[in-house]
């Protein structure tokens, strides 16, 4: 059962929601007038443990924006194998595809432990947009931005090996959890990485051990933070030479 504690119709609460829209830098070129919108129809939740959400192949009813915590979108097979294919953190939306797109979400929504979300109807959202189209926009680039992520992972998982592919899903994962491409925290755990890389455990942390050598990256308790992201473009670059230069060969 989840702890979830809900502050009701405050002022505090009202003035945290209001504190948090107009602060988030995806919603910067919205109107004044659509954030307060916004936030009439928005509600403050913290969840103490790890909650689900919303459910895979359900229809998405509430869009939510991380203060702090994050969330984590997991897949699973008909094996139960499980893989997170994200972990958002503070100012990240979730999702923008899953508010103006019917078709329910192939993942679930978990909250990790001592976690609180902005709450809104994407119902609310989109009668929000119907009368603001700037917020459509922030939508499709939010959306874009996260496909382009996407295609560059396709496309440099198939040519780079072992540390150098790790690097590359680390500092993905981190603009991933940004809104404009900071570099951000990437709360994963080195079981998640390996699921994902579909590497063992032991060559994910080889591969770490070798980036934290080079101070590329910082290990800490369910979190890694790049230390220097254009050394690590630099270092995952010269990954992709040595992958040219074997094709040649």
């Amino acid at each position: 059962m989840s702890k979830t504690l809900h502050l009701k119709n405050s002022s505090l609460e009202r003035e945290e929601i209001r504190h948090e829209l107009f602060s988030n830098g995806a919603l910067a070129t919205l109107p004044k007038e659509a954030i307060e919108e916004l936030a009439q129809g928005a509600k403050l939740e913290h969840y103490k443990i790890p909650t689900l959400l919303n459910a895979a192949h359900q229809p998405v009813e509430m869009m939510r924006l991380v203060v702090n915590g994050h969330v984590e979108l997991l897949g699973r097979n008909i094996d139960g194998d499980e893989v997170c294919i994200a972990a958002l953190g503070a100012g990240s939306w979730i999702t923008w595809l899953g508010c103006f797109d019917d078709t329910p979400s192939h993942y679930d929504f978990y909250t990790s432990t001592n976690t609180t979300v902005i709450s809104l109807p994407t119902k609310h959202m989109r009668n929000v947009a119907n009368r603001y189209p700037e917020l459509y926009q922030i939508a499709i680039r939010a959306i874009s931005y996260r496909f382009r992520l996407l295609m560059e992972w396709t496309t440099d998982s198939a040519m780079l090996k072992n540390e150098y592919r790790v690097a590359k899903l680390l500092l993905l994962l981190s603009k991933l959890n940004a809104s404009h491409g900071e570099i951000c925290p990437i709360f994963y755990t080195q079981d998640k990485l390996a699921h994902l890389l579909r590497y063992t455990r032991q060559t994910v942390n080889r591969s770490l051990k070798l980036l934290a050598k080079k101070r590329l990256i910082q290990l800490g308790y369910k979190r890694i933070d790049i230390v220097d992201s254009d050394r690590m473009e630099d270092f995952i670059n010269s990954g992709d030479l040595h992958s040219e230069k074997e094709l040649e060969e």
